[in-house]
């Protein structure tokens, strides 16, 4: 087994970079993280267990009824404006293509928390392997999202149990919904049948972007579950600390400060080999490096 390390600090304060925008860019750049945060749920990216988040954008529309549907698309321009001056150490915003429409004018943004992923591409390496082909090294193909083309990533984003996974749904509700699917396609004796189990489309007490969202009022990530299921019991929890964490809080400068910070602005990455597969992990510095550990 061998490991070896590469550390990464963020030192940048997060209110300097605040002071340092225009109102105007402010203004901006609040109505799209209200987007990416509370209606798609990414808020749950940043402060929560989910590991992915998507937004669907649309680029040089002349149409206002696509800028009403899809908000973040003009949003999502002012973001690139900005972004190299809020060093992140722990997220990723991305715009890919998406690989089902073949449409140059439709993208769509990822929201990645990389220890989160990290963690989910570790537990079930041996499913993205399969789905992949080969062996891969988790932590450079989360990377690897940002760029133009990958291979990984479009077995990734097109397969509906790996999705299901980057996307925090959990194993279980991953493979239900992909028996679903198929089951439902193939048209047979239980096509019908497989949608009347208890088996949500999400919670019915999901906010809608008009119904007063905010950031002390927003749904549970949307997705097929059982009727207990522990994930979801999970996003509760998660979701009455984030209340906690905005409630009389100017939202930008808990983003920000989330954003640009992660566990004392320093975080390790190491690389083990075991058994001639590779793995990766991110903890913070003080992480107890052991045997155990790096399974």
């Amino acid at each position: 087994m061998s490991i070896v390390f590469f550390t990464s600090c963020a030192k940048k304060d997060s209110n300097n970079i605040l002071s340092q925008l225009s109102k105007k860019e402010k203004k901006y750049i609040e109505s799209f993280f209200f987007n990416l945060l509370l209606y798609d749920r990414g808020i749950y990216v940043l402060h929560g267990s989910k590991p992915i988040s998507c937004s669907i954008i649309r680029f040089n529309s002349e149409y206002e009824e696509i800028k009403k549907h899809f908000p973040s698309s003009y949003q999502y321009q002012d973001w690139l404006r900005i972004k190299d001056r809020v060093p992140m150490t722990n997220y990723i915003i991305t715009a890919k293509d998406i690989p089902a429409w073949n449409t140059p004018t439709m993208k769509e943004v990822y929201f990645v928390n990389v220890s989160n992923t990290l963690m989910v591409f570790l537990e079930y390496y041996d499913d993205f392997k399969k789905l992949y082909g080969k062996d891969f090294d988790p932590l450079e193909k989360i990377y690897e999202i940002q760029e133009e083309k990958s291979e990984f990533w479009d077995k990734i984003l097109t397969d509906y149990y790996a999705l299901g996974l980057i996307f925090g749904y959990g194993k279980n509700n991953s493979l239900c919904f992909v028996y679903m699917n198929k089951t439902y396609e193939a048209k047979g004796k239980y096509a019908q049948s497989i949608l009347e189990l208890p088996f949500n489309p999400y919670e019915n007490e999901s906010v809608l972007l008009d119904d007063g969202m905010s950031y002390q009022n927003f749904g549970l990530p949307p997705y097929r579950h059982l009727r207990t299921d522990a994930k979801l019991e999970q996003y509760k929890k998660e979701r009455e600390k984030i209340y906690a964490l905005y409630k009389n809080k100017n939202p930008l400068e808990v983003i920000f400060k989330q954003l640009t910070e992660k566990d004392d602005e320093t975080i390790n990455y190491f690389y083990v080999r075991i058994n001639d597969k590779h793995y990766s992990k991110a903890k913070p510095k003080n992480f107890p490096l052991t045997k155990e550990s790096c399974k």
